[in-house]
């Protein structure tokens, strides 16, 4: 990202881009998300024009880690001056709503693409909150709970109905087993709990499918209204 933003390839938005496609490998991969809070943006931009110059990553990164990467802790390294990563599940990645239901994800990519499949819906899509787990642990969720009123959980890991070992062999469904046993474990907690099982393999796999059958369907509901197609 860092190196993207001081090769300037656009006019414009080179930092914008270069975040970008940081944050597409960093949600992909469940790893946290890149953003420059508010009260630091002032210090990353002096941080930035002295990389610039001088082409030292290692201040600039340090500072990235330190400040702008929401979702993973860095302990410090005993004996150096360093930090290393480690994730912290219990820290979700959260889409906020106001109501008092939560839909839980695998990952922020799924989160982000229920929010986009209930736009597409017709749904007030700020209503509710959207959070993804990091895989299979429900420590996020324990945590989100504890900070925001809650009454309706719903379950939308993935469907690993297909999923194989790395010999071939059949695999459990582990996402939708995990579903169904969290269901079960907070609803005995006193929520109100549902799953909702992918099509596909997942929620952003569902959202692609809808919006290729909407682009393939385009020409025949253009040809229906105007009589020729656009």
């Amino acid at each position: 990202m860092l190196v993207l933003m001081r090769k300037q390839l656009f006019p414009d938005g080179n930092k914008r881009t270069a975040m970008l496609a940081a944050n597409r490998v960093m949600i992909s991969a469940g790893c946290g998300v890149l953003s420059v809070p508010i009260e630091q943006q002032s210090s990353f931009t002096t941080k930035l024009l002295d990389f610039y110059e001088s082409g030292e990553l290692e201040p600039m990164k340090a500072f990235v880690y330190d400040h702008c990467i929401d979702g993973l802790m860095f302990e410090p390294v005993i004996g150096t001056e360093h930090t290393r990563e480690s994730k912290d599940k219990s820290y979700p990645f959260h889409i906020a709503g106001s109501s008092k239901k939560v839909y839980v994800c695998e990952s922020p990519i799924d989160a982000m693409s229920q929010v986009s499949l209930a736009k597409l819906n017709g749904q007030d899509w700020t209503a509710n909150h959207y959070i993804s787990l990091g895989c299979l642990s429900d420590q996020a969720l324990e945590r989100f709970l504890g900070m925001n009123e809650t009454t309706e959980i719903v379950f939308c890991l993935d469907n690993d109905e297909y999923a194989t070992y790395h010999d071939g062999s059949p695999a459990p469904n582990w996402g939708q087993a995990a579903a169904f046993s969290f269901a079960q474990k907070y609803t005995s907690l006193g929520y109100e709990t549902s799953v909702e099982t992918p099509q596909s393999k997942d929620i952003n796999e569902d959202l692609q499918v809808l919006r290729r059958m909407t682009e393939e369907a385009r020409p025949f509901a253009e040809k229906a209204e105007y009589g020729y197609e656009r």
